[in-house]
């Protein structure tokens, strides 16, 4: 009986022993653990940096525009600007040529009145025009209602918003006479009474503009046409006037004129074509013209480029 006793006691320990026993971890274990430990890490934190990065993609993608009057406000000092530069650069660079004014009269003929007195045509000098200074008063007068703009910016704004800015027809009716006439005096047109007449019919053409834009204010009601349609013949008469001389030189005259001439008559001519084309989509609510803001936009770029185009061709054509 002792020797069964012994013999159950050894299967229970044999039985024991063959549990499965836990390794111990060895070095080469160890070691690739520590291997994956810092690789998990790094990749968490390249994963947590992602995020930032992305967001500061979407920050620099998200640039909110500017504002209507702040885009208003930039471009009037930018007028300001090319403005007093281009009329420093007019007074410096370009030579004292001038343009003779005359003033139209009837004058006896000396030869002819013998028994009766016969009357001829004349002509009286008044003053000569150095075409420079013309140029740097344009520009000069050109920057006062950009600065006014700027200065009185409420009262600019209450106009924008009230859809009418007087003074920038004002603006527009004065220096686009003025620019007019001398493209008239270059052309031949010296008789004072006539430059006026140029440029007053410039002037009433802007203010046509303006009673368009007054009538056209309510974009719900009906569009009219009427004001606009008149500033369009208006503003047709002093080319009239222009494309005579134009025509009568190279005909009977036998010269053509200097390169800079036809130059300003394609410069003057397309900032003219600029202001009613904007002028015509603010009346008939074409696309975004219906927005005020926009069409002062225009307004302001159209001055700029027609202003710098007037001074650049002179400054070249006339440089000393």
């Amino acid at each position: 009986m002792a020797t069964t006793k012994k013999s159950t006691k050894a299967k229970t320990n044999t039985a024991k022993s063959k549990k499965p026993v836990a390794k111990k971890p060895t070095a080469k274990m160890a070691a690739a653990k520590a291997k994956k430990a810092p690789t998990k890490v790094v990749r968490s934190t390249k994963s947590a940096k992602a995020p930032a990065k992305t967001a500061v993609k979407t920050k620099k993608q998200a640039k909110t525009p500017l504002a209507p009057t702040e885009v208003l406000r930039r471009l009037n000092q930018v007028s300001v600007f090319v403005h007093v530069a281009g009329a420093f650069a007019a007074l410096l660079l370009m030579s004292k040529a001038s343009v003779q004014i005359f003033t139209g009269l009837v004058a006896r003929d000396e030869l002819a009145s013998t028994a009766n007195t016969v009357f001829v045509p004349a002509i009286h000098h008044l003053y000569d025009v150095q075409v420079r200074y013309a140029v740097v008063a344009i520009l000069l007068a050109g920057a006062i209602v950009p600065l006014v703009n700027l200065l009185k910016s409420d009262r600019y704004s209450k106009a924008v918003k009230a859809k009418a800015n007087p003074l920038r027809w004002i603006n527009i009716g004065v220096l686009s006479g003025a620019t007019m006439g001398v493209v008239a005096a270059l052309s031949g047109v010296q008789d004072f009474m006539t430059l006026k007449l140029v440029g007053g019919f410039i002037f009433v053409t802007a203010l046509l503009g303006w009673l368009s834009e007054r009538q056209n204010s309510d974009a719900k009601a009906t569009p009219d046409r009427t004001a606009f349609g008149i500033s369009l013949l208006t503003g047709a008469m002093p080319w009239l006037i222009v494309l005579a001389f134009a025509f009568a030189t190279p005909l009977w005259g036998m010269i053509r004129y200097p390169w800079y001439v036809y130059a300003l008559y394609a410069a003057v001519f397309a900032a003219g074509t600029a202001y009613a084309i904007n002028g015509y989509n603010y009346v008939r609510r074409f696309r975004n013209w219906t927005k005020y803001e926009l069409v002062e936009r225009n307004y302001i770029v159209i001055d700029i480029v027609a202003r710098v185009s007037f001074a650049a061709i002179l400054i070249v054509g006339l440089s000393k």
